[in-house]
């Protein structure tokens, strides 16, 4: 309807005015809808029309237009010091990486998507890629038409993974950490006059019943050496146990930072490799950083330890 210079293209509307003997603002812009690419155009009706909740739609929209706020994005608003992604650490987490090239992405992929089709699926483009299946085509999968759903919630539930692990105010304590959530407690102690370290934790379910602690005498060593341990070994359990959703509180700034990626303390240690490899797997960890009289019952279960054997 317009030339290529902006301009209106007259013999073209009389034709189609002659033709049809009406002429609308809407077979204008019809007639422009038709002659735009579907690829860059088309997807935002398709994705405010898909039946599945405004917040996953939102995702969406978000996702196509690049606003996600990934760590490579946060870092950028110095809201991130690191743009390492914090499931599997071994890239930058922009949003093709997020929803597609993260071992955890993969893994779920892997289990929905056709073994004969999977390594077709994970070479497209990902503009491809992400358009092919939010148009619903469904050639990846046995079933097509829950394809149209599967999809987009997928990628929102991998989504939603990192920003709980990025932000871990996303939870209200007590409100939304219901259910299968266990909730731990972590501290390690050492006595005036003294250079033994002590540690211990207790791990409760989302009612405040009892699931298992422990204390430890670990002898002479750094203090944040005994706090990674007693992370460490809350983890080992609670994977072993079956549990994959934790609500770890404690008192030292360190371990924080030591679960974001965000410390050179005990860089390379092997203690602090094994804990992130437990946390790429299928475990999501919410940090809340707790004063320390909020925290007397483990700190005093510590330092019921001080006078055992070292090791135990």
């Amino acid at each position: 309807m317009v030339t290529k210079s902006g301009q209106w293209n007259l013999p073209l509307l009389i034709e189609r005015w002659l033709d049809l003997q009406l002429f609308s603002s809407k077979l204008a812009y019809d007639n422009l809808a038709r002659s735009v690419d579907w690829v860059s155009n088309g997807d935002w009706n398709v994705i405010w029309r898909k039946d599945i909740p405004q917040r996953i739609c939102a995702f969406l929209w978000l996702a196509r237009s690049g606003r996600l706020l990934t760590n490579c994005e946060r870092v950028c608003r110095h809201l991130a010091s690191s743009p390492l992604c914090l499931l599997c650490r071994n890239g930058e987490e922009t949003i093709l990486h997020a929803l597609w090239d993260c071992l955890l992405a993969s893994n779920v992929w892997s289990q929905v998507i056709r073994p004969s089709k999977f390594l077709e699926f994970m070479s497209l483009p990902f503009e491809e890629w992400f358009m092919v299946n939010l148009w619903g085509q469904g050639q990846f999968v046995d079933d097509p038409e829950l394809w149209e759903c599967l999809f987009p919630t997928i990628g929102w539930l991998l989504w939603k993974r990192c920003s709980v692990i990025k932000d871990p105010g996303f939870f209200k304590e007590g409100d939304v950490l219901m259910g299968d959530w266990v909730k731990a407690n972590g501290d390690s102690a050492c006595a005036i006059g003294s250079s033994k370290e002590t540690a211990g934790c207790v791990v409760r379910d989302a009612s405040g019943g009892w699931i298992f602690g422990f204390t430890q005498n670990l002898g002479v060593c750094p203090s944040i050496l005994v706090e990674a341990c007693v992370v460490h070994n809350i983890l080992l359990h609670l994977c072993r146990l079956g549990c994959r959703l934790v609500e770890l509180k404690t008192n030292c700034v360190e371990v924080e930072k030591i679960l974001h990626g965000d410390s050179g303390v005990l860089s390379g240690n092997a203690i602090v490799e094994d804990i992130h490899e437990m946390l790429s797997r299928d475990l999501i960890v919410v940090i809340h950083k707790i004063s320390r009289d909020s925290n007397k019952l483990v700190d005093a279960l510590a330092g019921s330890m001080r006078d055992g054997p070292v090791g135990v």
